[in-house]
C-alpha cells in the first residue's frame, strides 16, 4: 500500500523491509478487476494507492561468470572499507593511549571506551570472519514495485538498494509494448527487460545470459541479400582469371 505523502513522493514498505519512496508523478491507477480476484488491502480508499510488491536476488538472475566477477568486486570494495575503518580505529586507540599513559588513572568510562575500540579493531582485523562473510555474500537484493497506469502494467526495480525511487517518473512496460530495457548497474553491465503474467500478479525479469543475441547479430551483419548476385560471381571470376594467369601450374591442376 503506497500512502500519499504531503511531500513530493509516496511511501511504501518493500518486502526487504526498506522504505521505498515513489515519485508522485507516477500515474498509479486501480488494478483491473478479474473474476475470482480478491480485493486488495487499502483498495478504494481515497488516501491510498495500491501497488504490488516483490523481491528478487540479483545472483539468481546473473550468469555464473558474472556472479564470480561481482563477488570479487564486492570483496575488493569491502576490504578497502575494512582497512579504512581499521586505520581509524587504530588512530583512536593510539590517541587514547597517549591521553591516558597509565590505565591505572583512567576511569571506568574511559576504560570502556578503550575496550570498545579494541573490540571494533579485533572484528575489523579478523581475516577468518571476513572470509566467511565473503563466502556467504548474498549479493544485491532488489525490491520490485508493480503498478497499473490505466492502460498497462509497469514495474520499478530498486537497483541502487537505497529505497529512493523518486527519480523514476515512469516504470517499465512489457518489452513488446515499448521495447525498453535497462542495465542493472555500471559494474555488471547486464541488461534486462520485463514481462507480466496472470493479470499483472507475476513479474518476469528477463535477462539474456547467453551469446545468442550476439550470434544472431553477427549473422545479420554478414547477410548481403541486397547486393546483386552477379557482382559476387564477377569478383570470383576475376580472381580466378588473375590466379590462372599468374600461376600456370595452378591452372593445369584445376583442369
Amino acid at each position: 500500500i503506497a500512502t500519499a505523502n504531503e511531500e513530493s513522493y509516496h511511501v511504501v514498505t518493500g518486502l526487504s523491509g526498506k522504505t521505498l519512496r515513489l515519485a508522485k508523478s507516477l500515474q498509479i491507477c486501480p488494478f483491473p478487476k478479474h473474476d475470482n480476484e480478491e480485493k486488495m488491502e487499502g483498495e478504494g480508499e481515497e488516501d491510498k494507492l495500491v501497488v504490488r510488491l516483490g523481491i528478487k536476488r540479483g545472483y539468481e538472475l546473473f550468469p555464473n561468470k558474472l556472479v564470480n566477477r561481482l563477488k570479487d568486486h564486492r570483496r575488493r570494495e569491502l576490504n578497502q572499507e575494512r582497512r579504512r575503518h581499521a586505520a581509524v580505529a587504530r588512530s583512536e586507540l593510539d590517541a587514547w593511549t597517549v591521553q591516558h599513559s597509565s590505565s591505572a588513572t583512567a576511569t571506568k568510562e574511559q576504560l570502556r571506551v578503550k575496550e570498545s575500540i579494541q573490540a571494533r579493531l579485533e572484528v575489523l582485523e579478523d581475516s577468518k570472519e571476513q572470509e566467511e562473510l565473503f563466502l556467504n555474500d548474498p549479493g544485491p537484493l532488489y525490491d520490485c514495485v508493480v503498478y497499473y497506469d490505466g492502460t498497462q502494467y509497469r514495474a520499478i526495480l530498486d537497483l541502487a538498494e537505497t529505497g529512493d525511487l523518486t527519480s523514476i517518473s515512469r516504470g517499465m512496460a512489457e518489452f513488446r509494448q515499448e521495447r525498453e530495457y535497462k542495465t542493472f548497474g555500471t559494474i555488471d553491465q547486464f541488461n534486462y527487460a520485463v514481462n507480466f503474467y496472470n493479470h499483472g500478479t507475476v513479474l518476469s525479469i528477463v535477462c539474456d545470459t547467453g551469446a545468442h543475441g550476439s550470434h544472431v547479430a553477427g549473422i545479420a551483419a554478414g547477410c548481403h541479400d541486397l547486393l546483386p548476385a552477379t557482382s559476387i560471381q564477377t569478383n570470383t571470376e576475376t580472381e580466378e582469371s588473375s590466379s590462372s594467369s599468374s600461376s600456370p601450374s595452378s591452372s593445369s591442376s584445376w583442369e
